[in-house]
């Protein structure tokens, strides 16, 4: 057999097929697979495939369309790139846009993309809060992330029912600024609640509501999201009982953070600090007539079980750690809820606490005897504080409340205002008018109640009230032969000299360590009760210089009580006096 030429006829053959193959394979059309995309407001991709003979080129007549690749050779997969939307529903419900894609010698394709525009929304990522009825002040906060395209306000709508003791107005709100500058685009802000302690035993709720601002009709909303916040009850606590009353001082101890609890286990009648009442009154009997409340850490206001210690004569808060440097610390609403005429509570010391000031709710507590409100962070001596509020009481302590410790006032450089938040020691004093001019509080000089009066470790400064400035004032007088009758130690020349008869009660007295200056006035030096005082200790001394930059101190100044005593001498030799008389 020839194979050449059998060979030459099959090759011909292949040639031929394949010839005939290449003349039957049709053309490349120009063509999408698609020519309308439908693109929710967040934006997206979308996908079409472009069949060409020859090289193409996609355009767009719209800034919020992109193409990629924007050209190409063949056939390839194309992708419209969507940007979200920056229109709200409430000016069009939707936007649209055109990407064309041309071949030479072609017709150009268009393909549309509708995308809708945003409604306005206000959404939560969590929509209900559950918090407890009480937590440390540094702890009750809760934190909700809005999304939202429009600004708004905050409105709570509480539960509330008098018949339980449930009230409103417990939640506050802190709003970062919301930065609205991307259009109809919606934008995440965090909304921080602080919220205050429940101490009802019911359960409470808030519905927050997010009300838009300016004029939004609501009907442009799609959402348009509540808050509902669940707070959980107080323990129950049984009033007017001794089980009561051990609930109560376990909670306050517990909200104090007190360093040395008392053990439940343990009786009542063996708490440290605690004293029971021993009566025949079985209302009164074994429930708790004093309780003292020592060394603790709180930057929250007095607990809200003290409300229930109703049967307490003396109450005691002393020593919270770094007082001096609490800012803004309130008393609170419920230890005011042992006042009213029926109140049992006489003596009360909040010392060494860290508050700068008292309510004029205070006055409820009307039945006081006796109020310790010493070592703390008084700017002024509290407008509250008065005769007319407090008839019954004797003893005020408002010595120490000096923050730190300035020894020349005339290099400080910050404003009044500033000094006073800042250094508290009753520095405000020398600001009020009725002073004039002086730290003195002249409205305490016919407070003739008073047995104890302490002013001392402040900043109150100047000359102390002349003998003169006070027979001007209304409700003073000078002695008289009358005050003499029965009195066989008062000094002929308190009448002799026309001595203003204030405080005549007075067996304490302190103004030691201020800024005081000047001559000290007879009022004072020839004090009946003077010598009692310790007064070349607590009345005499004065300390640093003041805003002028001159020393304090009195200029008739004594080292001993001789002159008082020249006077007073029957009183020389009396077994309660100080001083260096005998």
């Amino acid at each position: 057999m020839n194979i050449k030429n059998t060979v030459i006829p099959v090759l011909f053959a292949a040639f031929a097929a394949a010839a005939i193959s290449c003349e039957q394979e049709p053309p490349v059309e120009f063509a999408l697979d698609g020519n309308e995309f439908n693109v929710e407001a967040t934006g997206g991709t979308c996908n079409v495939e472009v069949s060409s003979p020859g090289e193409w080129v996609a355009t767009t007549n719209v800034p919020w369309i992109t193409v990629s690749p924007a050209n190409g050779k063949g056939s390839e997969m194309c992708s419209i790139i969507v940007d979200s939307s920056v229109v709200f529903t409430s000016e069009e419900p939707t936007r649209k846009g055109i990407v064309r894609i041309s071949v030479q010698d072609n017709d150009p394709r268009e393909i549309t993309v509708t995308q809708k525009n945003f409604p306005y929304q206000i959404t939560l990522a969590d929509a209900e809060v559950t918090i407890p009825n009480f937590d440390d002040k540094e702890n009750r906060w809760f934190e909700v992330l809005v999304k939202t395209n429009v600004d708004f306000t905050v409105d709570p709508k509480y539960q509330e029912d008098p018949t339980l003791g449930i009230e409103g107005g417990w939640l506050e709100v802190e709003q970062q600024p919301l930065e609205l500058d991307r259009g109809a685009r919606p934008r995440n802000v965090k909304l921080k609640f602080t919220w205050d302690i429940n101490s009802v035993p019911e359960d409470r709720s808030a519905d927050v509501n997010f009300v838009p601002a300016g004029n939004v009709d609501e009907s442009y909303f799609s959402e348009l999201d509540v808050l509902n916040v669940l707070q959980t009850a107080a323990a129950r606590i049984k009033e007017n009982s001794r089980e009561g009353d051990s609930t109560a001082l376990i909670g306050i101890a517990q909200a104090l953070g007190v360093w040395q609890m008392w053990d439940a286990s343990i009786p009542m009648t063996r708490w440290s600090g605690v004293e029971l009442w021993e009566s025949d009154d079985e209302n009164l009997d074994g429930r708790v007539k004093s309780a003292t409340f020592y060394m603790y850490k709180t930057e929250d206001y007095i607990p809200f079980q003290v409300q229930y210690l109703t049967a307490a004569e003396e109450l005691v808060f002393y020593s919270n750690e770094n007082s001096f440097r609490h800012e803004n610390l309130d008393i609170g609403p419920y230890i005011l809820e042992l006042g009213g005429d029926d109140s049992r509570l006489k003596r009360l010391t909040i010392s060494a606490h860290g508050i700068e000031d008292l309510p004029d709710e205070f006055s409820r507590l009307k039945n006081l005897e006796y109020l310790n409100l010493s070592s703390n962070n008084f700017k002024k001596i509290p407008d509250v504080l008065t005769p007319d509020n407090f008839p019954n009481l004797h003893a005020l302590l408002l010595n120490t409340n000096q923050r730190a410790l300035v020894y020349d006032l005339s290099n400080i450089t910050v404003t009044e205002d500033l000094f006073s938040s800042k250094y508290g020691g009753l520095f405000e004093e020398n600001l009020r008018p009725e002073n004039d001019g002086c730290g003195f509080p002249r409205r305490f000089l016919t407070w003739n109640k008073l047995d104890t009066l302490t002013l001392g470790v402040n900043y109150l400064e100047g000359e102390l009230p002349s003998d003169e400035d006070l027979l001007a004032m209304p409700g003073i007088e000078a002695y008289t032969d009358a005050d003499y009758v029965g009195q066989d130690t008062l000094a002929t020349y308190l009448k002799d000299h026309n001595v203003p008869k204030v405080l005549t009660n007075l067996k304490r007295f302190t103004i030691n360590h201020n800024r005081f200056t000047g001559v000290m006035p007879d009022w004072l030096m020839y004090h009946p009760n003077f010598d009692l005082w310790d007064p070349l200790v607590l009345v005499f001394s004065q300390e640093g210089k003041m805003r002028d930059g001159s020393l304090a101190g009195f200029s008739n100044e004594k080292t001993n009580l001789d002159y008082y005593y020249k006077e007073y001498p029957n009183k020389r030799f009396a077994p309660d006096n100080s001083g260096d008389g005998e």
